[in-house]
C-alpha cells in the first residue's frame, strides 16, 4: 500500500520522509517511484519516541500506514516483540500526538474498513481503538478505512 502513495506523491514531486521499521531492503523497491533526492528514508521504532519526531519534525503532512496483519515474534516464541496493540493502538497514538505537538497541518491515518469496537477479531479491535486514540490526539485527523490491503 505504501508503494502506491509513495508514487502517487513521486509523480507530483513532493519531497517525502519514508519512515520504515526495518533495513535498507524494505524502502528501496520505492526508489523508482521519486525524482533523486526526493525521498529519504527515516528509520523509526514505534516503541522509540524520539525517532518519530525526528521523522515528523518539519512536515506538513503525516500519512500513517503503519499496522501490522500478524504480531512479530521474539527469538523465545512466547514474547511478542511487536503486537497488535502496540502498533495499531500505542505507535498511532504516539504518531498522531507528536505530529499535534510539531504542529504538522494534516494528519491521514490508514486503519481498515473492519476497524470495530466490538468485533471478534483482536486485530481489528485494536484497529477501532487506534482511531479513537488518534482522533483524540489529533483532532481533525483524517481516517481512511480502505479494505484489506495486501
Amino acid at each position: 500500500f505504501g508503494g502506491y502513495v509513495v508514487n502517487e506523491l513521486g509523480k507530483h514531486g513532493h519531497n517525502m520522509v519514508v519512515a520504515t521499521r526495518g533495513d535498507d531492503v524494505s524502502w528501496r523497491h520505492l526508489k523508482p517511484y521519486a525524482d533523486y533526492g526526493k525521498m529519504v528514508p527515516s528509520y523509526v521504532s514505534i516503541k522509540d519516541e524520539k525517532s518519530i519526531r525526528d521523522t515528523i519534525r518539519g512536515a506538513d503532512t503525516v500519512i500513517n500506514l503503519m499496522g501490522k496483519h500478524y504480531e512479530t515474534k521474539h527469538y523465545f516464541p512466547t514474547l511478542i516483540n511487536c503486537s497488535f496493540e502496540d502498533v495499531h493502538i500505542n505507535g498511532a497514538e504516539l504518531v498522531a500526538r507528536v505530529a499535534r505537538e510539531e504542529d504538522v497541518k494534516h494528519l491521514v491515518h490508514v486503519s481498515s474498513a473492519y476497524a470495530k469496537q466490538d468485533s471478534q477479531s483482536r486485530w481489528a479491535r485494536t484497529k477501532a481503538v487506534g482511531e479513537e486514540r488518534v482522533n483524540k490526539q489529533f483532532p481533525g485527523a483524517v481516517i481512511v478505512r480502505p479494505n484489506t490491503v495486501y
